[in-house]
């Protein structure tokens, strides 16, 4: 006899349905809130967590995010974590801050509310005054952002987000003694990019069957050209895209102000490459991260091969067919060559019969590729001591195929190099 069967012939009414559970765990000194959230009679959807900044609704996030302590605990596949930034107003306040999360549409607090107390951002205040006019600029930004007819709350987010990224290495500057010298006055570079760029939006997805990273690294140009071509690719494919900063540049972090819908999100400049995708692979929802270097624009329905690698869970990661401008290969994923990783296939034609049809390969390449979230994490992740990321990609496929999870390449899936950046 079941339990609901019991209670049901013990009280003589069916037991009421279980609510969505999870926890608001902190919050982080540059004031992002992480928590979970889960519905256990539903575990396919995913919870909405809002958020009341000193008692008024101010936001909200997907509980989607993976991570591994909730798998390990039995809370269903582990993709039930959240993060969320507070808005700008709620950091520039003098005073303390309380913050609660509930469950959306409800009044069922995930725990009992918790109070953000500004460090990093205080310790920059004696340098706010000298950079006013420059928050001022983005200030007037976001108002424009507001006015057009198209504005969602999303665009308002990733502005949000750029804002307390701008101000967090202000303070980190402030700390440490130094002049913020590298910040240069941002009107020239708020300037560049909303003069310079068409804006652009990718479509809203709640559940998404991938999340995809773009690197953003080169030229912010090549950065764009890469979104641009992906927005176009991506047609109805259900995917939340992410602008993969390590913080090496400024302007990367203002694309979101012609992007909307991009989620940005700055890496430690100190880590290894194979520490930011192992970073990155931590906030996928939908089970499976694409990556894609600045520079790549994806072929026309390379998303139906993505779909097919998404349907065939013993595959782990894969590869893709990389054409150079001259139409040749620069790559249909990587190989061996004295304990490296070479790209396999370079110079060869796209047609040739040993890579024009779909196969399992040693690796993929490090320019354009798809992991699969729960693989990577049975298997610990890529090594975060190799210097370089096709050798840590190398690494990490070799250790799945000894495992028996198979790496796939698949030439419907397949980019080509802007010539401009070779």
């Amino acid at each position: 006899m079941t339990n609901q069967n019991a209670e049901l012939e013990k009280t003589g009414a069916a037991p009421a349905p279980r609510k969505p559970e999870g926890h608001f765990d902190f919050i982080s000194e540059d004031g992002i809130a992480y928590g979970w959230a889960w519905d256990e009679a539903r575990p396919d959807e995913r919870v909405e967590v809002e958020f009341l900044v000193d008692g008024l609704p101010t936001g909200s996030t997907m509980a989607g995010l993976y991570r591994d302590d909730l798998l390990q605990a039995g809370i269903g596949d582990g993709c039930y974590s959240f993060s969320w930034s507070l808005p700008q107003e709620a950091l520039a306040r003098a005073g303390d801050v309380t913050v609660a999360a509930r469950i959306k549409n409800t009044e069922h607090l995930l725990s009992p509310p918790q109070i953000f107390r500004k460090k990093v951002v205080a310790n920059a205040l004696g340098k706010i005054e000298a950079l006013e006019h420059d928050i001022r600029l983005l200030k007037s930004a976001l108002a424009q952002l507001s006015q057009r007819a198209a504005q969602d709350n999303q665009a308002v987010a990733a502005l949000f987000t750029t804002v307390a990224d701008f101000f967090a290495e202000l303070a980190a500057a402030s700390a440490a003694g130094d002049s913020p010298a590298r910040l240069r006055p941002l009107r020239s570079a708020v300037a560049d990019v909303t003069t310079g760029f068409a804006p652009f939006a990718f479509a809203p997805c709640a559940v998404p069957l991938a999340s995809v990273f773009v690197a953003a690294a080169g030229p912010v140009a090549g950065i764009y050209e890469t979104l641009r071509a992906l927005q176009e690719t991506l047609g109805d494919t259900p995917a939340e895209v992410y602008l993969l900063d390590d913080g090496a540049g400024d302007e990367a972090a203002l694309l979101p102000l012609v992007v909307r819908n991009l989620r940005y999100v700055r890496l430690a400049e100190a880590a290894s490459p194979a520490a930011r995708c192992n970073g990155a692979m931590r906030l996928v929802a939908g089970g499976l991260a694409v990556f894609l270097a600045a520079g790549v624009r994806p072929a026309p329905f390379w998303t139906s091969a993505l779909a097919a690698f998404a349907r065939m869970p013993a595959l782990a990661a894969l590869a893709a067919q990389l054409r150079g401008p001259d139409g040749l290969l620069l790559s249909a994923g990587a190989e061996e060559a004295g304990g490296l990783a070479e790209p396999r296939g370079r110079g060869m034609h796209p047609d040739d019969a040993a890579y024009s049809q779909p196969g399992p390969v040693p690796a993929v390449a490090a320019e354009f590729f798809a992991l699969r979230q729960n693989a990577w994490a049975r298997l610990g992740g890529l090594d975060e001591q190799i210097e370089t990321l096709p050798d840590a990609l190398l690494a990490f496929c070799l250790h799945a195929t000894a495992a028996g999870e198979a790496v796939w390449y698949e030439p419907g899936v397949g980019g080509e190099i802007f010539s401009a950046l070779l």
